[in-house]
Parts: C-alpha cells; structure tokens; sequence
C-alpha cells in the first residue's frame, strides 16, 4: 500500500512554522524500508527480466542502497557484489557494513569513485572466477538512480496525488528530498509534472559526486520520460534543465557521510518531537534545511526516506 501521510505538528509549532508535512517511505516493503524499495521494484524485475543472476552495484561503506538491493535480490535467487567507497566510520555505518556482510553479498573497498568503477569492471570480466554464474551480470549505478529506478517515484507521485485527492493532505507547494544520487529527486520532479501537482521540487544536495546536482536530476528525468515514451506510455515529450527545481547545497553539506552540528540537531529534535529517526549521512541533512529555510513554500512535504523497520543482529 501507500507509504502514510502525517501532519508534523510538534515540528510547526516548535518552529512557528504551520503547513509542514511527512510522508514516510521508510514503513515501504518488507524486511528493509526507504526509498530504494520503490527502484528496486522496477529493477529487479529487470534483472529478472534479463535472465542476469548476479547484481554488481556500488555505494558508500553505509550504503543503504546496497544493503536493500542485497536483501532484495537475496529473495529472489540473485546474487550481488558490491563495491563500498569509505566515508566517515560511524555507529550507522558499522551497523550498515555488519548486515550487508550478514547478507552473504560479496564487499569489495574502494578509495575514489573511478576507483569503484574500475573495481565493478573487474568483477563483471572474472565472475566466474570468483564463483557466481558465468551469465552476464547486471550493472547496477549507485541508488539505483537510473532512468529506470527513477520511474519509481514517478509512480511515488501518482500515488501522492490520490492521497491529495482523498484528502489526506493538502496539495503540497513544496517537496524536499534529500540529494545523494539524483534518482528520488528526478522521479518526483516528472512525476509531480505528470500527476498534475503543481508541487516544486527541493533537493538537499549531500554528496559531492560530480554527476550529482541539478543538471543531473534534470537530465535523469529527461531521460526516464523518455523511457516511458519508448515503453508506450502516452508522455509528452517533456525536457528538464536545471531550473526546474530547487538544490540546497553547500561544501559541508555536500562532503558524503560527514555529520554537521545542524544535521545532528534537526536529529535530536525530531526524534524527540516527532518520533522520527533521521540518519546523518541523508535525511537529517535534509531537515536541517528545512528547518533553516524559514521561506520555503507551504504547504511542505518532507518525504522521509530512511529505513523505518526494526533492524536486525544480522539478516
């Protein structure tokens, strides 16, 4: 079902701010919430659809997303490797690192990006050197953020509207989301344009990678309406640039998995006010910012999309 819609009361009235909203994609699938649930959906399928048995992805040491697409793949027979580029060695991230290796996924360390790339070229030439099945495996960019992935929150936004419809919500001015690899973001800024809500899209921009920022949303939604074109669905032929959404950045922000004294405060407060577990590395950067931005347009959605699920000793 829908992930749940909730008024952030205790939030608008610390604030003084009226008009602020969550929708928590971390109570979404089964074993492992968050936003990769709703891109492993589609991609997984695809891999099945390809007849690839083994997944080769990469992310940070505390990469949520190699941990979902582990977990996920695991169900349904499909092998993965990944390959961890290091950040900062936080609590979150041993807790990250420990499930991924209970997984049985195959971890490979890499120092730089073009290092983690080279590394995934290396384990798709000798798979079978390593003991997966000798098929050709399926590359898997980082959060799954390909135009493919993103379609899942094409259909994140459809289903926003109809709980807008219900009258759940109101029509939100704004969206905010954390910014880690372009797909969540480029997902909503087509599918807000294709549901019909006039809501703009504001990205918290929290890693540094040089394909990250507006012009890599804007192109990857470009891209994914392209794809639903070519698959038969009745699109316009829609183009993003930069200027289509909002990105909140700045050089602490942006340095991947570094905690900020403003992050580890909109953590505490919202765990105190609301219940709400943010991670330092994405969703308490983007509720810094919220909190910060005192002229965003209400009605706000922040969508949460952290794992919500009570994690394990190991999977």
């Amino acid at each position: 079902g829908p992930s749940p819609v909730r008024r952030l009361s205790a939030l608008e009235e610390h604030l003084d701010r009226p008009g602020l909203w969550v929708k928590n994609d971390g109570l979404l699938g089964t074993v492992y919430g968050g936003n990769k649930v709703r891109k492993l959906e589609l991609i997984l399928a695809d891999v099945l659809g390809r007849d690839a048995s083994t997944v080769l992805t990469f992310g940070g040491s505390g990469s949520h997303h190699c941990l979902a697409t582990a977990l996920y793949a695991r169900e349904l027979g499909i092998r993965v490797a990944t390959v961890l580029l290091e950040q900062p060695e936080t609590q979150e991230v041993r807790t990250i690192l420990r499930l991924l290796e209970s997984t049985g996924a195959r971890m490979v360390r890499a120092g730089s990006l073009p290092s983690a790339v080279a590394r995934l070229v290396w384990l798709a030439t000798r798979c079978t050197e390593i003991g997966f099945p000798p098929r050709p495996p399926y590359m898997l960019w980082s959060g799954a953020s390909t135009p493919l992935g993103c379609l899942g929150y094409v259909n994140a936004a459809f289903e926003l509207a109809e709980q807008v419809q219900e009258g759940l919500l109101p029509a939100p001015k704004t969206v905010l989301v954390p910014l880690g690899s372009n797909g969540t973001a480029a997902g909503l800024l087509l599918g807000l344009r294709l549901a019909g809500l006039a809501a703009s899209v504001t990205a918290v921009q929290v890693s540094d990678y040089p394909t990250v920022g507006a012009r890599g949303v804007a192109r990857l939604a470009t891209r994914g309406a392209r794809l639903l074109r070519r698959r038969g669905a009745p699109v316009p032929p829609l183009v993003f640039g930069p200027q289509n959404l909002k990105v909140i950045s700045d050089t602490r922000t942006r340095r991947y998995g570094h905690p900020t004294p403003e992050a580890e405060k909109a953590k505490e407060l919202l765990q105190r006010l609301e219940d709400l577990t943010l991670d330092s590395t994405y969703t308490a950067k983007a509720v810094a910012a919220l909190i910060a931005q005192r002229d965003l347009p209400r009605p706000l959605l922040y969508w949460h999309t952290l794992n919500a699920h009570p994690l394990p000793d190991s999977f």
